[in-house]
Order: C-alpha cells, then structure tokens, then sequence
C-alpha cells in the first residue's frame, strides 16, 4: 500500500507539472553554464557551525571566480542540513535561511549556481539504497524537494539558481528503476518551482553510458547531467576511495598506449596489473576522449535536450602533473565543441584548480587553468616571494630563495641530473630511504635575505612544497625554525605527511611567525622515515606573509615575454 500511495502521489504531482509545463531551457540560462567549479566541503562534509560556513569561500574568492571566466559553481548539500522532517515544511529554517545568504553571495559576484543535494550516507551512498527499497523516504524526498524549491524559488531568479535532483544515484544493479523514481522528484521540484531549471541524471553514477539509454522528461526545462572521470585508471590513480585496482597506480601517464604502459607493468600484480594493462590496450587520448562526448552529444541532440558534464577531473597527488593537465584540456575541448558546459571537480581540494594556503589565498594552478580555457592572470596569490632563485628546482614559476643544503645522511639527496621515473631529467629533492635507516636533510636560509624582503615583527614566514611519494606507506617529517640573533627562543612548527592524510599537491601549514626583525635563520629540517620507497620534493616555496590579514592580495605578475 505504501508504494501505491507514492505512486499516486507521483501521478498528481506529474500532472501539475504537465498543466504548469514550462518552455525549455532558454539559450540565455543555459549560457550561464558554461564553465563551472564545484565547492564541496561548504554544504557538504564542511564546517559544521555558521561561522565557519560563512568564512570558508571569502567575496574575494568568488570574484577571482569570476574575473579568470568561471560562469557558475555547483554548490554540494548534505540532505540533513536542510531537511527536517518533523517540521511543517519539511525544512530546517535556520539552516536554509544561511544557505540562502550565501548563495546570494555567490550571485552578487556575477555567478550562477547549481543547488546540488550532494548527500553521502555513512552506510548507503547518496540515498539511493533508501530511494530504491524504502518507499517512506521516498515520499520525504519527494514532499522536501516541492518545499524547499519553493523557498528558494521565492528568493532567487530561475536564471541564477537550478535545482539538481540528486548527486550520482547509484541503483547499480538496477538502473531501470531510477527514471521513474526521478520523474516523481522532478514533478515535486516542477511544482514548487514552476519556472527554474532541473538537472536530471542518469544511474550508476551520473554514468554517460545509463544517460545514453535514458528517456528524457515530459519536462523540457531540463538539463541532463552526466560525470566524466574516463579513464578512471588515470584520473582516480591512488585515491582510496576508489576501486581497490585502481588505489595501488602511481605516476600513471596520459595518453596510454600498450608501448608507453609496458615498462611499468612490472610494478604491480594481481588487478591493478590487469587494470594497468586495459589502460594501455584502450589507448587513451584527445581523440578517444572526444568520440565518447560526442556519441553523449548526439543522443542529446537526437532528444532535443542540452546537457551539462557536471563533474570531471584528475585526482592530483599521484596524476604526473602535465598529464593531468592535458587531460582536463581534452575533455573541456571536446565538452566545448559540442556545446556542452562544464563543472570541474573541485575548487581547492585533491582535484583543485587552487591550492588553498591558510592564511594566504588560495592560488590558482595555472596550467589547470589554461586547460581549462581561463585566465589564471586574473588570479590573486599572496605575495611577495624571496626573489632570489636557486637552480635544482624545475618551476621557474615557483621561485625558491636561496638556500644552503646540509647533513643529507642515511640516504641520496639530488636537485638535478635525474634520470628515469616521473622526474626525468627534470629537478627535485630526492629522499630514498631504505628499511633500515632514515633519511635528514636541512635546507638553510639567511636572514639577511628575508630582512631585505621586508621581514618585520607580526609578519609570518611559511613554506609551502610539493611532495610526491613513490611508494605507498610514506612518512616524512617537516620542521621549520626560525632562528634569532638577539637571543629570543626560536619559533618552531613541524607536520608530518604520510599516505593516510596525503591529499593535495602542495603542502602548507608550516608556518612560523617573526617574533623579531633581528632573523638569523630561517631552517628546514625533513626527516623521511618511509621504509623502503622514494620521496620526492619539487616546487618549494617561501612566502613572506604580511599584516594585516596575514597576506597581502596582487595580482598575479603578468607572463615575460
């Protein structure tokens, strides 16, 4: 009885949305899709607490978004924050009355945004195991989603919000049975929001392939989405959360060939060598890439629908950088040439086009953001950098100031003249530690060169740096001091890095503030207790951080010519 009370509360609500049936999506609206970046852990997995939601993306930040060419972001919601199910309207007021406050936030910097229910359950992802067995919260999403639209609907423009029904439902053994299911929750959005956009999508996981055998809506003010994480060998390589075959890759290269893939076959067995094999076999690059978006092109324009590839991306910790770069410039290309606009996952985290650097802002990426079509110029980074550089470091873009290395013990240390493996004939520190031994290294600089740089009571030095382990099990210690010549105890702060919190590119949070202008040293001490692998360190970075919010924001300097 229940499941026929939902089925008949679906038919009402779809035939509201027939009698209320708006035109399609208006080219103008659809516009304002066209290059996105998704911001998790806001809504979803984020704070927690009002203030820090209210502080985790500043104005600044959505400008930047803007001023580089961004058109809108995709904001993920945790369902519980927002629903209330012991409430008349189905709603947390408070909650949705500080989600809405920063949703206008975003408008006001000229954005668009996708109002994403994002939700991840601790025992069944994305609520699809409860959509799928138990009719109850199925009509509790379905009466949520009329209220909630409503609300929003009565704040916001339908050319500056849309209502995407649900992150990645799964239903994998039974993708049929999703449609239908949507269907209903898009007639609940329909009727609370007569005039707003719908994002609607496909099974197993926004699959292009299930959007493929997907019969569109009645609705035509509909965009359907799809994710594009292909190929998944490439683009997932050493992430946990990902299939166990795929979690052991590490610098796996973009394109693939079996030529290119042989040589490192030998470093793994069992899945992850069958994995790795396909990869090579499948032969991966701009041309496969863009035959799969233009089949999803197609089935679009056979259903006369627009659709939007709603995440994409490249896992950054163990992706070779310039791979991961021609990647993203792959699919966003043929996403383009075909019309389509993009979301890329994510802004500041493990897929980041920024790295975030508390307190300083986060800085772009620039060759993601070349890929990616925009104007990394039009960035803002925290300046200034020690404008000395040293030779060994290979990103002339990263200037590294100068410095003396001592005590490298218990293991090699090089900057150059490298060959074989991701760095070839390229520059890094190198750790190899063996089983039995640690590896120290000290890197020293002079406080005479940050004096000349400014460098006063209240200011803070820290260093940022790229670490890469080659090998699973990584364990290494980081330790900046700073160092006085007036006799004041030196200011200390040490991390330690190892596989388990590893997840962005470049590290911060070695920070030490200057107690004194009277700096004798600035020092790094990194200790690489890794039993039996290789570490290597590219790109280090020391900031001198300014008052009065710890940074100062400039505009990027433009390129030389």
């Amino acid at each position: 009885m229940r499941r026929l009370w939902i089925v008949l509360l679906l038919v009402v609500l779809g035939s509201l949305s027939v009698a209320q049936a708006p035109r399609g999506v208006p080219d103008a609206r659809y516009g304002r899709l066209a290059r996105g970046i998704n911001l998790p852990f806001w809504f979803w997995y984020g704070p927690g607490s009002q203030a820090g939601i209210e502080v985790r993306y500043s104005d600044e930040e959505f400008s930047t978004l803007a001023a580089v060419g961004v058109t809108f972001v995709r904001i993920p919601i945790n369902l519980p924050f927002v629903h209330d199910e012991n409430a008349g309207d189905h709603l947390n007021a408070a909650n949705v009355a500080l989600l809405k406050t920063q949703v206008q936030r975003v408008i006001d910097a000229g954005l668009a945004a996708i109002i994403d229910i994002h939700t991840t359950d601790e025992d069944h992802a994305n609520f699809s195991w409860w959509l799928e067995h138990d009719p109850a919260f199925e009509a509790k999403f379905v009466a949520f989603w009329q209220d909630f639209t409503a609300s929003m609907a009565a704040t916001f423009s339908a050319d500056d919000i849309f209502f995407e029904i649900l992150n990645e439902p799964i239903f994998y053994d039974s993708p049929e049975a999703w449609p239908p299911i949507q269907a209903g929750l898009a007639a609940a959005i329909r009727t609370g929001a007569p005039d707003h956009t719908i994002i609607a999508g496909a099974a197993r996981w926004n699959s292009f392939d299930t959007l493929m055998d997907l019969t569109p809506l009645a609705d035509p003010n509909v965009i359907y989405t799809f994710h594009f994480y292909e190929p998944f060998a490439f683009t997932h390589q050493g992430a946990t959360w990902s299939s166990s075959d795929v979690e052991p890759l590490r610098n796996i290269p973009y394109p693939s060939s079996p030529a290119i893939i042989a040589p490192l076959l030998s470093n793994y067995t069992g899945d992850a060598y069958t994995t790795l094999e396909d990869y090579g076999n499948e032969n991966w690059n701009a041309a496969k890439v863009a035959g799969i978006i233009a089949d999803v092109a197609a089935w679009a324009s056979t259903n006369n629908v627009k659709l939007l590839a709603g995440e994409f991306g490249v896992y950054k910790a163990y992706a070779p950088k310039d791979d991961r770069a021609e990647l993203i410039h792959d699919v966003r290309t043929a996403l383009e040439a075909n019309g389509i606009g993009w979301s890329m996952w994510d802004y500041d985290d493990s897929f980041g086009l920024f790295t975030r650097q508390d307190p300083a802002p986060p800085r772009i990426d620039p060759a993601i953001a070349i890929a990616l079509g925009l104007d990394p110029s039009a960035a803002l980074i925290a300046v200034p950098y020690l404008t000395a550089t040293q030779a060994g470091f290979n990103d002339p873009a990263d200037p590294l100031g100068p410095f003396k290395i001592k005590n490298v013990s218990g293991g090699d240390g090089a900057f150059c003249g490298l060959s074989g493996g991701y760095y070839d004939e390229q520059c890094a520190l190198v750790l190899t530690g063996e089983p039995t031994q640690n590896v120290k290294v000290k890197l020293k600089w002079k406080g005479d060169d940050l004096k000349a740089l400014g460098a006063g009571n209240g200011d803070a030095i820290q260093l940022i740096f790229d670490l890469l382990p080659a090998t699973p099990y990584t364990n290494v210690t980081v330790k900046l001091v700073v160092t006085y010549t007036n006799g004041k105890a030196p200011s200390v702060v040490s991390n330690t890095f190892t596989d388990e919190v590893y997840d962005h590119w470049l590290h911060p949070s070695l920070m030490a503030p200057i107690e004194s202008k009277k700096i004798d040293t600035a020092k790094m001490v990194i200790k690489d207790h890794t039993s039996g692998g290789t570490v290597y360190i590219d790109r280090m970075n020391l900031f001198l951080l300014q008052p009065p919010a710890g940074a100062r924001l400039l505009p990027v300097p433009p390129a030389s010519k």
